[in-house]
């Protein structure tokens, strides 16, 4: 309490924001952020490599922290040593911030039919997330599946 507000809330507040992520992709990650590097080695990586860093490697590079990858996967398959060898699923969650003012100020969008307003920058981000993940369906191998929840989906896949 001697801390607060000052210098606590000084502190707090010259922390840079970011969006948060739950994904597997954080494990390549390079030093906190997605950069070229971290992209080259994602769209190089092998099943086995990837196996190998959600078997054995527990830390978010992204967040540079320990964390535990497996509860973001579905449908595991397990060898006779407990190691994974397969998932059917990945669950992946990005949060981003909005600015509900603007979301205001501008009409907003509610394509989500929900009645919560998103600011344009928002409604662009999930419109370009929404076609990005649709166009993955058509993508080889296609026995993979594909499913899309982000917040404003449900009104512009069921239309």
């Amino acid at each position: 309490i001697s801390n607060y507000p000052d210098p606590y809330c000084g502190m707090v507040e010259s922390l840079p924001t970011a969006c948060f992520e739950d994904t597997i992709l954080e494990l390549w990650a390079s030093a906190g952020e997605f950069n070229q590097q971290s992209e080259d080695k994602i769209n190089s990586l092998t099943k086995e490599e990837i196996l190998d860093k959600v078997n054995n490697y527990g830390y978010s590079e992204l967040f540079l922290t320990e964390k535990d990858f497996k509860p973001l996967l579905g449908g595991i398959t397990y060898d006779e040593n407990k190691q994974i060898i397969a998932a059917k699923a990945v669950k992946m969650e990005w949060l981003g911030r909005m600015n509900a003012t603007d979301a205001l100020a501008q009409g907003g969008s509610d394509t989500a039919g929900t009645g919560e307003l998103i600011d344009r920058e928002t409604a662009e981000f999930e419109n370009e997330m929404i076609n990005v993940l649709l166009e993955a369906k058509n993508i080889e191998p296609l026995e993979y599946s594909v499913e899309v929840n982000v917040m404003s989906s449900f009104g512009q896949i069921v239309s």
